[in-house]
């Protein structure tokens, strides 16, 4: 039974720092408002039309070629974020298969 509840909270809490990474990730709520480390948004978007920022986020359309720096910076960040990823992905099929395992144990010991 222990185990179980030790699953729980590890799922929770889990939950929770994804919930504080989304909260942190968002670009808008910057200030007193949220938690965000992105810019605030632009209250006046270059170039914007009234009908292409109905019911989307703005992306700002630049023409220079992203610099070294931006390139390095996403690439390490694709591979940490795959890395965790695998690692995250490893292990919830480690513990489903070991719960599976005990239930099927539990359940072929005790008669039916």
């Amino acid at each position: 039974m222990g185990d179980a509840l030790g699953l729980v909270v590890v799922v929770l809490a889990a939950a929770a720092a994804a919930g504080i990474v989304y909260r942190l990730a968002v670009r808008h709520g910057t200030g007193t408002e949220g938690w965000s480390l992105g810019e605030p948004p632009r209250s006046d978007p270059v170039g914007s039309d009234p009908q292409a920022t109905v019911g989307g986020a703005y992306l700002p359309v630049v023409t220079s070629a992203p610099s070294l720096r931006d390139r390095v910076t996403g690439l390490v960040g694709l591979i940490v974020m795959v890395s965790f990823g695998g690692i995250a992905l490893a292990l919830a099929l480690y513990a489903g298969g070991s719960m599976l395992a005990h239930l099927i144990a539990h359940v072929a010991h005790s008669g039916g």
